[in-house]
């Protein structure tokens, strides 16, 4: 009984550690791991430096785009299922799909 227990012990853990980010990622990043399957490819969803689609979304301010990206829209999930980011690394994705350069500010 006593291995078994270890051996659940060092599953969760290892369970833990793995779903765990280390480091943070960069916008580019983020937008090719959870951003294109949506805003890379043929879909509703305004384009990847596409001027004409961000027209819309940007007429309400950046600060609601910078909203929709973390809470979700409609059929946009909340962070674009990049649960782990952080607020700032969401909104650093959304500036580099809208084509905004952020690496000055850094």
């Amino acid at each position: 009984m006593y291995l078994r227990q270890k051996i659940y012990t060092a599953f969760f853990f290892s369970i833990i550690f793995c779903s765990v980010k280390v480091f943070a990622l960069t916008p580019e990043e983020v937008y090719k791991t959870y951003c294109v399957m949506c805003h890379g490819m043929t879909s509703t969803a305004p384009q990847f430096r596409v001027a004409e689609d961000w027209e819309k979304p940007l007429s309400q301010g950046m600060g609601k785009v910078y909203e929709n990206a973390i809470k979700g829209l409609a059929a946009h999930p909340p962070r674009g299922l990049c649960a782990l980011c952080s607020d700032q690394e969401i909104i650093d994705a959304t500036d580099y799909m809208i084509g905004i350069d952020t690496s000055a500010s850094e």
